[in-house]
C-alpha cells in the first residue's frame, strides 16, 4: 500500500466541473457513501451529484453502495 490507498479497495473522485476542488474518496467495497461538501464555482448553483458526464443518471447517496472505483460529476 502506497500513499494510504489499497490496490483492494475502490476511490470515489469527484468531478467539479471548474468548481472547487473535493479530494478523492478511499471507501470499502459494498458501503454507502456520505456526499461531500458542494463545490463552490462563480455564478453556478450546485444541482447534485450524477454518474455520468452527461448528467442523466442521479447518485442516491442513500440507497447505492460503492462496489468499484468511479468518478461523480457536479451539476
Amino acid at each position: 500500500m502506497k500513499g494510504g490507498f489499497s490496490l483492494k479497495n475502490p476511490v470515489v473522485t469527484f468531478e467539479t466541473n471548474g468548481g472547487s476542488n473535493i479530494n478523492p474518496m478511499p471507501v470499502d467495497v459494498d458501503t454507502h457513501i456520505f456526499a461531500p461538501q458542494e463545490p463552490k464555482k462563480d455564478g453556478y448553483i450546485f444541482a447534485g451529484w450524477y454518474e455520468d458526464a452527461a448528467f442523466t443518471k442521479v447518485f442516491d447517496f442513500d440507497s447505492t453502495a460503492v462496489t468499484q472505483s468511479m468518478t461523480l460529476y457536479a451539476k
